[in-house]
């Protein structure tokens, strides 16, 4: 018998064709998580600083004197015992009061809540910030009505308000 040596002229591995292909793809799918990921974490953000603001404006309804001023916050005022800041120091949250039952206009876009544009609230006055000791200082007078705000990301620039319920 005759042995048949066969040989085979077969290569493995892959083509630079085909690493070139899947690294593309690789980059293209890194990309669209990135930008997934880094929307989900502006919008959390945003959520919070829409919490913060909620729970600012329930601190106020009860703080209103019998003068009709408002007093300011304090740590009891809120469940963890926290007064909420903004995440970004350089963004406050901002209160703008007002001497009639008409809160005072939104306030301008005072920077960008990632952003180091500004550390005060604008207009100023009415509008002022609101300190990590829960002081604040409306604009002088008899404060019967107020509005407070925040910063949001997403839609870059957008101001979430509260105003008074009383």
């Amino acid at each position: 018998m005759e042995s048949v040596s066969k040989s085979c002229s077969c290569t493995r591995g892959f083509t630079l064709v085909e690493l070139i292909i899947i690294v593309t793809i690789i980059a293209i799918l890194s990309v669209i998580g990135i930008t997934v990921f880094s929307s989900v974490q502006k919008n959390a953000r945003d959520a919070k600083r829409k919490a913060d603001i909620n729970a600012i404006a329930k601190a106020l309804e009860v703080k209103q004197v019998n003068d009709g001023d408002y007093a300011g916050l304090s740590v009891r005022d809120f469940a963890n015992g926290i007064i909420p800041q903004n995440s970004f120091p350089g963004q406050p949250y901002c209160i703008g009061g007002s001497s009639t039952s008409t809160p005072p206009n939104p306030p301008s876009v005072w920077g960008s809540p990632t952003g180091p544009a500004g550390n005060t609230c604008s207009p100023n006055p009415p509008y002022s910030q609101i300190n990590s000791d829960g002081s604040y200082m409306l604009d002088g007078g008899l404060n019967i009505s107020w509005r407070t705000c925040a910063v949001l990301e997403n839609p870059p620039n957008t101001i979430y308000c509260l105003t008074n319920q009383q």
